[in-house]
């Protein structure tokens, strides 16, 4: 049996589109990714717009034989299914695109996986002290206390 004559599964690509692209121009770019995806039999599932992001590290890329330091990117991601055969001809695509920092395809499943939306890293808020923790501190001079008094 080949892999063209296996069933679409699904698969979700995340990406990063480089800071440096222009809000305008950020459509265009997203459209070259699922031109890709629908170019090769793929059926899109569902997306999430790409939007600025304060990357966890920073990143590199060569453009222009210089490497480029990125610490920002746009962030969004697609899920379609598709042949597995069809799934080296994207990537190829993703890795030939010039604006895309970096992407992950992984295997995955139809139905959406998460209850809610997370907070990207950049969103978090300080998280303050519940008032129902335990002061280790506290709980230290307190256990010395009591093994000194015997």
């Amino acid at each position: 049996m080949s892999t063209k004559d296996l069933e679409p599964r699904v698969y979700e690509v995340g990406y990063h589109i480089l800071p440096i692209v222009g809000e305008a121009d950020l459509d265009a770019e997203v459209n070259l990714i699922r031109d890709a995806v629908t170019k090769n039999g793929g059926e899109l599932i569902k997306e999430g717009s790409p939007r600025l992001i304060d990357l966890a590290y920073p990143m590199t890329k060569v453009i222009e034989n210089k490497k480029n330091e990125f610490t920002r990117g746009y962030f969004g991601w697609m899920k379609f299914a598709v042949t597995p055969d069809a799934t080296f001809a994207i990537k190829e695509v993703l890795d030939g695109h010039a604006n895309v920092l970096r992407f992950i395809m992984i295997s995955t499943v139809r139905e959406d996986t998460i209850i809610g939306e997370l907070p990207l890293p950049s969103e978090k808020k300080e998280e303050k002290k519940d008032e129902g923790e335990i002061d280790e501190v506290k709980l230290d001079k307190e256990i010395d206390d009591m093994v000194s008094e015997e």
